[in-house]
């Protein structure tokens, strides 16, 4: 039986848990698409907790190293071997690689979500933009196949390594913890959700642009108040004293009690979600937030556009952008509207959908 192992560890930072989702998330639709003979497994550190995987095709497999050790130890090709012969997805570019003979039956293919690394290594925890950048050269040079989510990173990625290089567009999926769950309404008021407000990933400075957001709050009393997660949750806010009670941040980790689907429900119990950064990191928020009809508000990221379609409205320059939101806030019609297409687009992922294309890609590997 021929086995697709998805990787299932992943870099820290604030988007590791969503991405540990999302590799539970593919693991089960690739065991629901596969083909006869075919299955599944997750591949997850010593010390990491196993997911629920409950589908007589998908299996969970525990490697023997540690979390922490596993982005040292495969920047080296030796650290490969024990997947000699198989097939290999890794939803980011952490991956074990090396050179192989072109019979030995391996087949390797690698997800880049974005150039982070490259365009603003600033926002990334200390040191991580290296060793993306590491990483991601390794897998040009040995991966099978390049994929990923939108044409604007695929594009990014061959201005940086060359048009040569394989590069497939893969689009993604909002796994669970992204959707609105069934207790919404219990987990807003434990989480002290305000009535209605916008949510945001936004985070400070030239790349995060989170001040676009606070200059419009400031110049509108009369909008809805701003929830921050993800990297603007931790962001120093001391010079906005006005808005002290229009900005709440909240951190969902297994620290502060947050249970895997509070990012769900306040993405879908927002007005609207905003998202003024140059460029995007982690675009499960925007699905969550088709799925759950919610309009975005963007400023023009490539990817963002790509992603959200004409389930949102982008403001390219701040002007344009605090246009954007107002009218958001205020047009009942306006944010129907974007609402009814925001719910249209999202029935352009799925899992199923992308597992599918996975298993076709490596069937013409």
């Amino acid at each position: 039986m021929s086995t697709l192992n998805v990787i299932g560890e992943f870099l820290e930072g604030w988007e590791q848990s969503g991405q540990r989702a999302s590799a539970r998330e593919l693991t089960i639709a690739l065991a629901d698409t596969a083909p006869r003979g075919c299955a599944s497994a997750l591949l997850i550190a010593s010390n990491s907790e196993a997911p629920e995987i409950d589908h007589p095709k998908a299996r969970v497999e525990v490697m023997s190293l540690h979390s922490s050790m596993i982005p040292l130890v495969w920047r080296g090709g030796p650290a490969a071997r024990p997947l000699d012969g198989e097939f290999v997805h890794s939803l980011s570019p952490l991956i074990p690689l090396r050179q192989r003979e072109e019979a030995d039956g391996s087949q390797t293919t690698v997800t880049v979500p974005h150039t982070l690394a490259w365009d603003a290594p600033d926002v990334l925890p200390k040191g991580q933009a290296k060793q993306l950048r590491q990483h991601v050269k390794r897998a040009v040079k040995h991966a099978d196949v390049i994929l990923t989510p939108t044409h604007a990173v695929a594009e990014r990625l061959r201005e940086i390594y060359g048009a040569y290089i394989s590069v497939q567009v893969l689009p993604l999926a909002a796994p669970r913890e992204y959707l609105a769950p069934k207790n919404i309404v219990e987990r807003l008021h434990t989480l002290g959700m305000p009535e209605h407000y916008f949510v945001s990933t936004a985070y400070p400075g030239e790349t995060g642009r989170l001040e676009w957001i606070l200059r419009t709050l400031e110049a509108n009393p009369d909008l809805p108040p701003l929830v921050l997660v993800g990297p603007g949750a931790e962001a120093d806010l001391s010079s906005w004293p006005v808005l002290a009670d229009r900005v709440h941040q909240v951190m969902l980790t297994e620290e502060s009690g947050a249970e895997p689907g509070d990012i769900g429900a306040i993405i879908a119990g927002a007005r609207a979600l905003v998202l003024p950064q140059v460029i995007a990191d982690c675009l499960l928020p925007i699905h969550g937030a088709l799925n759950s009809g919610v309009p975005i508000v963007h400023g023009g990221a490539a990817c963002m556009a790509e992603t959200a379609l004409d389930g949102a409205t982008a403001g390219e320059n701040e002007e344009s952008f605090a246009e954007a939101l107002t009218r958001v806030a205020r047009d009942d019609e306006e944010r129907a509207r974007l609402s009814v297409l925001a719910q249209d687009r999202s029935r352009m992922f799925s899992w199923r959908t992308t597992a599918w294309q996975l298993w076709e890609v490596h069937a013409n590997i």
